[in-house]
């Protein structure tokens, strides 16, 4: 074959082939785009997507415990930096959203239980942890626990859940008896928060220089083969 010749490759089926006979998977899929500014205020500029398969442990006189890592509401950008979040916040800039999905792969009822805690930062007070609530998921049953529900299970009902308030984290903690295995799988998203106009040069051929407007046109400097 002439070693310049160009094949085509099937990755999907790459893919499956490496995963067939894993009985558990854990999958982390990272999507990030980068995206124009829409309006004179700036855009997001950029969405992630993480899945996590939650793994059980027996605990003595518990049952099995899966602790799902939560993240919901916003951190604001820095004023003088919006690549940054402002001083002592946990994580990057962004608006942060958690599902926390449960199923149960039995062919008969299963009990649970499910809370939800707040994690503060190491040397600050403990963070709330809330009661206990009792659910019962049918035959191959499921649900999802998202940033509202585990609003519920740390305040209450009557709280509403608005993505652009303040970030808060923590775990969401299902317990189900010692006999029996749920499927619990976390999936995360974070959108970037808005930036002001910014400028995008490309230096190849040619130079596109100019501030990204609302329909994502550019001026252009310069000349096929010039270099600024």
């Amino acid at each position: 074959m002439n070693k310049n010749s160009t094949q085509k490759i099937d990755f999907k089926k790459m893919f499956l082939g490496a995963i067939t006979g894993v009985s558990r998977l854990v999958v982390s899929i990272v999507f990030v785009t980068l995206v124009s500014a829409v309006s004179a205020q700036g855009a997001g500029v950029g969405v992630s997507l993480d899945i996590d398969v939650i793994v059980g442990k027996r605990i003595q006189g518990a049952g099995r415990v899966y602790s799902a890592k939560f993240l919901c509401g916003t951190i604001p950008h820095d004023l003088s930096n919006p690549q940054l979040p402002p001083v002592g916040s946990p994580l990057v800039p962004g608006t942060y959203l958690t599902g926390v999905n449960i199923h149960n792969p039995y062919h008969t009822n299963t009990q649970f239980r499910k809370k939800a805690l707040i994690a503060n930062p190491q040397g600050k007070l403990p963070g709330l942890v809330g009661i206990p609530v009792s659910e019962v998921l049918g035959p191959n049953g499921g649900l999802e626990v998202d940033c509202q529900n585990i609003k519920d299970l740390l305040f209450g009902g009557g709280t509403v859940f608005v993505p652009s308030e303040p970030f808060f984290t923590g775990f969401v903690v299902v317990t189900a008896p010692p006999t029996r295995e749920l499927d619990v799988t976390g999936v995360y998203t974070l959108k970037n928060v808005v930036m002001p106009y910014h400028y995008l040069t490309i230096s190849h051929d040619t130079t596109f220089s100019g501030p990204i407007g609302p329909t994502g046109a550019t001026g252009i400097t310069g000349a096929a083969g010039s270099n600024p």
